[in-house]
This record gives structure tokens, sequence and C-alpha cells, in this order.
């Protein structure tokens, strides 16, 4: 079978966007199409749907970033997150099985009243939202005005990647998203977030809501605009006890796995918690040995975490590699 490397998204200025709606297009199909003019599922959304594969797929999250030379030599021309994730540049790396939009779960934010900056030193800033009157400031988000780019990126990637590679979308769940807005910044306490929950919760649920709403929307433009699969972040989920995960995040959660299997029963998704435990006594400390453990249906192949940026490419491509080269015993 032949492989086709990842695409690395990168951005000029935002200061100097000016975006304006592009012309409703006709939602791209869920399959690709070979030179052949044949139906082709990619190896990951085949794998991702529970079907028995020819070998397990691999890619990584953050594999187009930080760790590799050319992303960070573009750095020093786009010095901020949001200058190089609002226009869409291709670039081919790794071969992997399938490539991500390099972008932000903070991205549509602003399509729904909320704005904020990246500091390259503290992360996410957001002006703290509080009060009721705080909240009556968001809006459904219209994510064919609010976030074009995403579109563009996303149907560039299906025209110019291998018919075997699986084009990811991906979203942030309304808890973690919620974290920053409470928060006004990335926390490792969390004690706005905390305090909300205990001594308002109605407004916290009244933010959760509207966050999943449109963050369904959001989801669906990414599949209409060509993602094949949707990654679904609560990264900040795994801090939460069991009852107020059950209550904060988990209905929230499946308020956009619903919405997007109403309206595209066949796209797979895939939901990533941090620190929840959940695969402690699978993930083992060698890649064939996961693989093993795994078993040939229904696995796809990643770190677990995103990969760090002080990472040599030759490791991560020896990963690579070494999961692409496995075979299931017959």
């Amino acid at each position: 079978m032949k492989f086709i490397s990842a695409a690395l998204l990168l951005a000029s200025a935002p200061g100097a966007l000016s975006f304006s709606a592009p012309a409703k297009s006709e939602p791209m199909p869920l399959s690709n199409t070979d030179a052949s003019g044949n139906t082709v599922d990619p190896l990951l959304i085949r794998a991702a749907r529970g079907e028995k594969t020819e070998r397990v797929p691999v890619w990584m999250m953050r594999q187009a970033g930080r760790h590799i030379k050319e992303y960070r030599d573009l750095c020093k021309k786009y010095p901020t997150f949001r200058e190089r994730s609002e226009i869409p540049d291709p670039w081919r790396n790794y071969q992997t099985d399938g490539c991500i939009l390099f972008s932000d779960i903070l991205t549509p934010l602003p399509g729904m009243g909320v704005e904020f900056d990246i500091d390259e030193k503290v992360g996410p800033v957001v002006k703290p939202m509080r009060t009721y009157e705080d909240v009556e400031k968001m809006h459904l988000i219209d994510p064919s005005t609010a976030a074009p780019f995403v579109a563009e990126a996303l149907r560039t990637l299906r025209e110019e990647v291998s018919p075997e590679t699986a084009v990811l979308g991906f979203v942030g769940c309304p808890y973690t998203l919620a974290t920053y807005l409470v928060e006004g910044k990335t926390s490792k306490e969390y004690l706005e977030i905390k305090k909300m929950a205990f001594t308002e919760p109605k407004l916290l649920h009244m933010i959760l809501k509207n966050l999943a709403e449109s963050i369904s929307e959001y989801a669906l433009f990414q599949i209409e605009n060509g993602a094949q699969l949707i990654q679904i972040f609560d990264s900040w989920a795994g801090h939460l006890s069991p009852r107020d995960y059950d209550e904060f995040a988990a209905p929230y959660q499946k308020i956009i796995l619903d919405k997007i299997k109403e309206k595209y029963p066949t796209v797979p998704t895939v939901i990533y918690i941090k620190h929840s435990g959940a695969l402690i006594d699978v993930w083992l400390e060698r890649a064939e040995e996961i693989l093993k453990k795994a078993g040939p249906t229904g696995h796809v192949m990643n770190l677990g975490h995103g990969i760090e940026a002080a990472t040599p490419e030759e490791n991560a491509a020896y990963f690579i590699e070494t999961v692409r080269n496995f075979r299931h015993e017959a």
C-alpha cells in the first residue's frame, strides 16, 4: 500500500487577515477516490470504525509542529500561534496514515463572541467569564464566517494528500473550553471553575450548553469541508471526580457526539481525556507490545500525548516506521 506524508498547516499574520464568508460549497464526500475512480476508505478510518485492517495505522498528536526544524524556522517568521494557524499552507512531513488540521481548540471562540489571545509564555489568555451578563454576550457560531480558513485548510488537505491518508478534524469539549473561559488562562488548580461548579452550577451549565451547541456546529462544519474523523479533546476533564465528570463533562460531550452521529453516522469520533487512566494496564512501554496487546481490529496507534518539542525527528520517524512494519501473526 502506498502512503503519503502528513500535512503541516502554517499561517501568515492574522493582523493583516480579512476573511469574507466563502460561497456555500457542496459537502465533501466522506470517502476518497483513487486515480482509477475507485472509492477508497483510508486505513485509519476503517480501523476507527472497528474494521479488521491489514496493518495498524499510525499518527502522532502534534506531529505537525514544534519538534520539526521547518516549523521552528517558520515560527521565527510568524512568531505568534494565531499567526501560524489562520491561513493554511500545506507542508509534507512524516509518512503517517492521518494528517490533522494545525489549529487550536480555542479557534472557534471568537465566532461565539469570546475573544482570546495566546501568550507564547503563558498560553491562552481570555477575559474571564464569571457572570450571567458575560454569558449573555455569547452567541451561536456561524463557522463559515468565523473560521473560513478551517474550511480552506481541510479542502486543501483532501485535494493534496493520498487517497489512503485520512484527513482528521478536531474540536475541544465544553468543559475543557470552559476552564479557559472561567479561569481566564491555563490553570493547574482550576479554582475558579471549581468554585463556580459549587456556588453557581446553573451559570456553569449555561456556559457549557452554549459551548456544546456551537462546538457541535463547528464539528459538522469540519466534516462538510473534508474531515473524515473528528477527534474530541476534553483534556482537563481528567481532573474531575467521577461524580463531577458525570455532571459537567459527559452530558456535553454527548451533545456533540449525538449531533455528529445524527447527521454523519459513518464518521468515526475519538475522544481524548488527559490523565483519564482508562488504559493504564494496556499501554505498555514498547510499541510492539502495545500492538500485540491491541490486536488487529479497531486500533489506531498514537502516543497518548502530544509529541514533545525536544523529540529528535529521527526518533519520531523510527516510531512511525516500527508501527508501519508491524504485522499481526495470521
